[in-house]
Order: structure tokens, then C-alpha cells, then sequence
């Protein structure tokens, strides 16, 4: 019984829309407050001989409005709930007050309620056309009373206007307060909200900033992949792998730019004969140093890789053929007077060369590298340590 009774009070509820259930909730306890004004009131007119019959017509036709309107609001016609109780709120007003046959009753004090009820409703736009439609039916009720228009005036004072002005003054109080802890909490969830926002956006600057980082660990360890994918882990210089999608990307570059392009084959003599004779670690020593040596004559934009065992290519980049042919026997040169230590003794060595010109030999990296290697072969059979360049079927010995 006692559920059902707080049932039948508790205001109806809106999932998902905080500001239509903020209004009926206001709506609801502004009826509940006419209801329970409406019902004193007929009490309190029993309790009076003089209450006239029309007093009592009025009292039970607000209180069944109140009930249909109550009825509206929990199938969720707020917004017309809203303005029917203020219209019926208004009209019942001025039939009390003209009931009456005066403006001088408390019935008037009723007004300051509206006032109220309209501005918590409809906030400034509520307060200014209640308080201007109040003071319109104020003046016209004035002006109706001073032309003898009314009935006559009920001048006799008692209990009921007590009884009226302090209720009238109590849910005026009340629903004042109702609208100042309204705001008060609209004003809490909306920190709350900031502070969750501003939470949120920290986590989020956070969460990208970890992102970001995790982004570039990456990108890095991408970056060092790719290298140990395209480097050569012994020497450092380029990889075969890399050399092949380098030379045919700069080919294009090349035609593009009506530029000549050299590829010079290296190989160490007798590579073989020095792993059998200083050793495997030896001959490590050996291709690193061979390494440091090719870096040192190549420029940043040429490629420097090592193509097989102990074979390496060179890439110039705008260098025609006779310039690569200098080059290479700087190389050479220097190779002749490179002197590596091991345990077993000092290593000597020497470099054969074959060299090849775009386009004077090839139109493709395929064409190109053979031709440098025949001239290589070439070489070698020449008797090594020597620059040969290819020439046709027949190649040109450079140096010897």
C-alpha cells in the first residue's frame, strides 16, 4: 500500500533525456502542491458557512484538471502539460479573484506563484510573459471592479485567508528552492562533466603520446630491419638485395636526365688462397678492410655493395666512363699497398676490375653488370690485379 502511494507521487522518468524529465519532475511536484492547495482549500470552504456553492464548483473542476493533466504528463506530453497548467493555473486565478468580487483578496497573491511556476518552466522567457500577462489581468480586474462589473465583494475575513496566503507563500518558497537546487545540481553535473571531459582528454593526450612512441619504436625498429635487410653485415657496405632495386630505380633517373651511369666489378685475387693460408678470420679482416677503402673513393650519392664472397660492385652515379675507369684504378692503387694483419702474418692482396658504361654498353642493370663482368673475367685472365673495360666483343685493358 505504502509503495503503491509513493508510486502514484514519484514523477514519471525519461531514459535518455535528462532535460524532459527535469520538467515533468518540476511539473509533478507543482501539481502535487496545486492538488493539495485545491484540496485545503475545499476543507476549508466546508468549514465556512459563507463559501458560495460556485467556490465549491471551482475547487472540484481543478481538481479533476489536475488529475487529467497528471494523467498527459506520465504519457509524455510535457511540453503541453506545461502550457495547460499554466493557462489553467492563470484562468483559475482570475475566476477566484472575480468569485471573490474584489482584487483585494488573497486569491491575488496567487499571481507571485504563477510568476514563479512560469520562469522555473520556461526560464526568462517564462518570467517576462507572466509577469507582463499578471500585470494585465491585475489591471483589468481593477478596472473591472472600479465599473461596478464584478459581484459584489466578499469582504468578510477568516481562517481560509490565512490558510491561503500561507500556503500560497509556502509553495511559492518551496518551488523557489526546488529551482535553486535544480540549478545547483545542473551546475554540479555539469563540473562533473567537465572534470570527466577534462579526465578524459588527459587519458586521451596520454593514450596518443604512448601511441606516438609505440608509432616511432616502430618506425625504428622497421628502419633497423630494412637495414639489416639491405646491409651487409660484415663489410656494412650494401647487399646485393638492395643493389637491385637501387640500380633499377636510378636507371630511370638516368634516362630520365640524359646522364651516363658506371658499374665497376671488383674482385680480390687469390681470395681463396688466402683463407687456406692466414685463415677464415683472416679473410674476414680482409673484406672489411677491402670495405673501408671502397667507402673511402666513393661519393654520398654512389653505391657501394657487396655482391658476393668476395666480390664487390660499384655504382657511379653521372660518371662516364673514362672518370670510373680513374676511379678504379685509384682503387687499385690503393688495394696494392693495403697490408691487414693476422697471427699467422701480414696479408697482402690485390683487385681485378672490369668496368661498364649506361648506355654505351646496356639499357638495363641485367646488361650492365654482365658486360662489367665479363670485363672482370677478362681480367683475371690477363693475369689480375689490372682495370679492364668492356669494349664489344673485344675489351680494352685499361692498366695493368
Amino acid at each position: 500500500m505504502v509503495a503503491r502511494f509513493k508510486q502514484w507521487f514519484a514523477p514519471p522518468v525519461f531514459e535518455g533525456d535528462l532535460q524532459r524529465t527535469h520538467r515533468a519532475n518540476l511539473l509533478n511536484m507543482m501539481m502535487i502542491a496545486a492538488l493539495f492547495l485545491v484540496v485545503m482549500v475545499l476543507f476549508a470552504n466546508f468549514l465556512d458557512p459563507q463559501t458560495p456553492i460556485r467556490n465549491f464548483v471551482i475547487d472540484l473542476i481543478l481538481i479533476a484538471i489536475i488529475f487529467y493533466l497528471r494523467s498527459r504528463l506520465y504519457r509524455g506530453n510535457v511540453t503541453f502539460v506545461a502550457y495547460s497548467t499554466l493557462i489553467f493555473a492563470f484562468i483559475f486565478i482570475i475566476i477566484t479573484i472575480i468569485s471573490d468580487g474584489t482584487i483585494r483578496t488573497p486569491a491575488t497573491s496567487l499571481f507571485l506563484l504563477w510568476v514563479v511556476m512560469s520562469s522555473i518552466l520556461f526560464d526568462l522567457r517564462g518570467f517576462v510573459l507572466s509577469t507582463i500577462a499578471a500585470s494585465l489581468a491585475i489591471s483589468a480586474l481593477i478596472l473591472a471592479q472600479l465599473a461596478n462589473m464584478m459581484p459584489p465583494p466578499v469582504y468578510t475575513v477568516g481562517l481560509i485567508h490565512w490558510f491561503v496566503l500561507t500556503l500560497t507563500t509556502g509553495i511559492t518558497g518551496g518551488l523557489t528552492y526546488l529551482g535553486y537546487q535544480t540549478t545547483q545540481q545542473a551546475l554540479k553535473r555539469a563540473e562533473q562533466e567537465v572534470t570527466k571531459r577534462e579526465r578524459n582528454e588527459q587519458l586521451l593526450e596520454a593514450a596518443n603520446a604512448d601511441l606516438r612512441r609505440y608509432v616511432q619504436e616502430i618506425e625504428h625498429l622497421q628502419a633497423e630491419l630494412r637495414e639489416q635487410y639491405l646491409i651487409d653485415p660484415l663489410t656494412g657496405l650494401y647487399n646485393r638485395r638492395y643493389l637491385t632495386e637501387a640500380l633499377a630505380r636510378e636507371l630511370v633517373r638516368t634516362e630520365r636526365e640524359h646522364a651516363p651511369l658506371s658499374i665497376i666489378v671488383a674482385d680480390l685475387d687469390h681470395f681463396k688462397m688466402i683463407n687456406d693460408t692466414y685463415g677464415h678470420q683472416a679473410g674476414d679482416t680482409v673484406l672489411v678492410a677491402v670495405a673501408r677503402l671502397l667507402k673511402e673513393y666513393v661519393r654520398g650519392s654512389d653505391i657501394a655493395c657487396r655482391y658476393g664472397g668476395e666480390e664487390f660492385l660499384l655504382v657511379l652515379f653521372n660518371t662516364a666512363l673514362d672518370d670510373a675507369a680513374k676511379r678504379a684504378e685509384e682503387i687499385r692503387q690503393a688495394a696494392a699497398v693495403l697490408c691487414t694483419q693476422s697471427e699467422h702474418g701480414t696479408v697482402m692482396l690485390t683487385i681485378s676490375f672490369g668496368i661498364a658504361t649506361y648506355p654505351d654498353h646496356g639499357n638495363n642493370a641485367e646488361q650492365l653488370i654482365s658486360k662489367a663482368d665479363q670485363a672482370l673475367y677478362h681480367s683475371k685472365r690477363a693475369g689480375r690485379n689490372r682495370v679492364t673495360i668492356w669494349q664489344g666483343e673485344e675489351v680494352r685493358l685499361e692498366q695493368t
